[in-house]
């Protein structure tokens, strides 16, 4: 089984939350780098983060857009004066990204990326900006 926390999969996969995330390698404090994993097969008016920003809907439409796959794992980063002063989709340097249909495979992947999926947390968490 994932070693991933019970409640952050239980929102995951019951459609709560379209992503979960986790901030990782903090090597400076100018630049902020972030994991994420999507269900990109939730349609935003049925989940509760319905509310989302306007930056977060467009980040999830410009990963969405023209792939078939349900899930996608991406790892990126932004300037960290961004990330407070408002960041948008062209301020993130996508780094790494990987789309399956099965979940297990997108988590094997971020687990070869160095990534620890214990950390990952719900959508509001480590600041996450989208």
């Amino acid at each position: 089984m994932w070693n991933i926390k019970k409640n952050v999969q239980s929102g995951f996969f019951h459609f709560k939350y379209i992503h979960i995330c986790q901030e990782i390698e903090k090597r400076d404090e100018k630049v902020r780098k972030w994991c994420a994993i999507y269900d990109l097969k939730k349609d935003l008016g049925n989940v509760a983060e319905q509310h989302l920003a306007p930056q977060t809907k467009t980040f999830f439409k410009g990963i969405t857009e023209g792939n078939v796959k349900k899930y996608c794992a991406l790892i990126f980063e932004a300037d960290a004066y961004l990330v407070y002063d408002g960041l948008s989709i062209t301020d993130a340097r996508t780094l790494r990204t990987f789309f399956s249909d099965d979940f297990n495979e997108v988590y094997e992947k971020v687990i070869e990326w160095g990534v620890e999926p214990e950390k990952f947390g719900p959508p509001w968490h480590d600041d996450y900006p989208f």
